[in-house]
């Protein structure tokens, strides 16, 4: 009795597994808050840039009405100021932003950015999975354009919803034009 061979060139599908649908959730989540905070700061920068021709505006009208020079002085610092938020705003923030996406891995939650353009500098806290994850995502973020000397600041052993973390603080200098 002969046998035929039976061959099946359709694959099966498998089930997604909880490690892809956990990447797939951060992803998602990191995306959205990219556009969240792109969609806020270009609110921010209109609202600067409005504010800051308001005050040009009020500038010029009132210089044609002698000023006493502490009314002058006030003026020119909110002018600065106007123009400082304006400067801000217009920073490289999507290159910042899609490098550090970018550096994210699985063995990696990013719990804050905090970036400060004065000082051109940037502190990341997050959780690793252990410590030689969080050195090696030091080691990715070297590799950015925009962060220069990423250093590993603080870093902690600690419980999160029960399993043991490494919970640390990151700190780089921040390349940006000014």
């Amino acid at each position: 009795m002969a046998h035929g061979l039976a061959i099946d060139f359709a694959r099966s599908h498998r089930p997604v597994s909880r490690l892809g649908a956990v990447i797939l959730f951060a992803g998602a989540m990191i995306a959205g808050f990219s556009i969240v905070e792109y969609v806020d700061v270009s609110d921010q920068l209109d609202a600067a840039q409005l504010k800051r021709d308001s005050l040009k505006r009020k500038t010029v009208v009132a210089s044609s009405a002698a000023r006493s020079p502490e009314q002058q002085a006030v003026a020119e610092r909110l002018i600065q100021g106007a123009s400082r938020i304006g400067r801000e705003l217009r920073l490289p923030w999507d290159l910042l932003l899609e490098e550090i996406e970018d550096a994210v891995d699985d063995s990696v939650a990013l719990l804050s950015l905090e970036p400060d353009a004065h000082k051109r500098q940037l502190r990341l806290s997050g959780e690793a999975k252990t410590l030689a994850d969080a050195l090696a995502f030091v080691a990715r973020l070297e590799e950015t354009e925009s962060l220069r000397r990423p250093h590993l600041a603080t870093q902690e052993s600690k419980l999160s919803d029960g399993v043991r973390v490494i919970g640390f603080t990151i700190v780089a200098d921040w390349d940006h034009p000014s």
